[in-house]
């Protein structure tokens, strides 16, 4: 496939998506922390607590999705690209490591997905910074996408990840 910049199109609808949130989090009466929606993880906790508290999110899972990807975008590892119709992340070494993320897909698997019932952005955000750390970046882009994830005991990703290999690849069969 092949990626292009984002055209000033493309540009003008990130910056109107954090507009969207800024304007949506100033309407709460009294939201708990400040956030002013520039890729910081800050964001990533405000999308979960519209998710779980607020109801709605601008411009529904796709609006979500252009947030939640713009802090990985913020990191320096990625850049927003298009195919012309959608737009990913996508890291900005293109032979190796290469790392490809769809933000709208993800949102949309973890919206219509069982689980988690709650911090569904936390729970994506651990899920895609494991599947990068498998693609050989750097100790120290390494570290930026670990510090990323805030993970909780019994509720997070990684939990129920490791759950789950221990399913598939049982402790008492590693040598």
């Amino acid at each position: 496939m092949d990626f292009q910049p984002l055209s000033p199109h493309h540009v003008e609808e990130l910056k109107a998506v954090a507009a969207d949130y800024r304007a949506m989090w100033n309407e709460l009466v009294d939201p708990p922390y400040p956030c002013d929606f520039s890729g910081t993880k800050t964001d990533w906790d405000v999308l979960d607590f519209v998710d779980y508290e607020a109801g709605h999110h601008p411009r529904a899972e796709r609006g979500a999705a252009l947030i939640w990807g713009n802090v990985f975008a913020a990191t320096g590892i990625f850049e927003w690209v298009t195919d012309g119709q959608e737009l990913f992340l996508q890291s900005k070494e293109k032979v190796y490591p290469r790392c490809l993320i769809c933000p709208v897909a993800r949102v949309l698997e973890i919206d219509n997905s069982s689980s988690p019932q709650y911090g569904k952005f936390e729970w994506l955000t651990q899920e895609t910074v494991a599947r990068c750390l498998m693609q050989g970046f750097s100790d120290e882009e390494q570290q930026l996408l670990i510090n990323l994830t805030s993970p909780e005991p019994l509720s997070s990703y990684v939990y129920w990840g490791r759950q789950a290999i221990d399913r598939i690849y049982p402790p008492q069969d590693r040598k």
